[in-house]
């Protein structure tokens, strides 16, 4: 055999060994992958796809692709989950108390507290700075609203969204009170 031919397959069987360990290293899952696939479990909803969820735990600090729209559309969806609570229970409500209860459901402190509860402090992607903290109840609010936005987009479905809206609320109560 020549010295080339040798040198060759050296060089081919390092390579694949150098492959191999690189899909070794790299081949699991990664902490944020866990945390998303703990965050599917809590909220009881199995993204079909993942990107939406990852983009809705992605702070505007941390990548253009980022979770303000969804976030936007999450509050909207807070804001009619309320509105339908609040008219099912009572279709005279008056335009304040209906107002008092889009309020709460839409507002940072009781969003940041549904967040935090659910670990998105913890999981949220952000550049942190003096600044911005990945607690900050305004960041940790706009994942929670995100989330919901993505389930909704996810599953082409508001009612899904309202689903996981219900079992989260349901937990926390103070959410649909007026």
């Amino acid at each position: 055999m020549k010295l080339s031919s040798l040198l060759f397959l050296f060089s081919l069987a390092s390579l694949t060994s150098l492959c191999f360990l690189a899909l070794q290293a790299h081949g699991g899952p990664s902490p944020f992958d866990l945390a998303l696939q703990a965050l599917q479990d809590k909220i009881e909803y199995k993204f079909v796809n993942i990107d939406l969820l990852r983009r809705a735990l992605t702070h505007s600090s941390y990548s253009r692709a980022n979770n303000r729209a969804l976030s936007v559309f999450g509050s909207n969806l807070l804001a009619t989950f309320a509105s339908l609570n609040c008219l099912d229970n009572d279709i005279d409500v008056s335009p304040l108390n209906l107002g008092r209860a889009i309020a709460n459901a839409t507002d940072v402190r009781r969003c940041a507290a549904a967040g935090l509860s659910l670990g998105l402090d913890m999981v949220i992607r952000v550049v942190a700075t003096a600044e911005i903290s990945p607690k900050s109840p305004s960041i940790v609010c706009g994942a929670f609203r995100a989330v919901l936005g993505a389930v909704a987009l996810d599953s082409g479905k508001l009612d899904r969204a309202a689903e996981v809206f219900s079992t989260l609320s349901s937990k926390r109560s103070e959410f649909l009170s007026a």
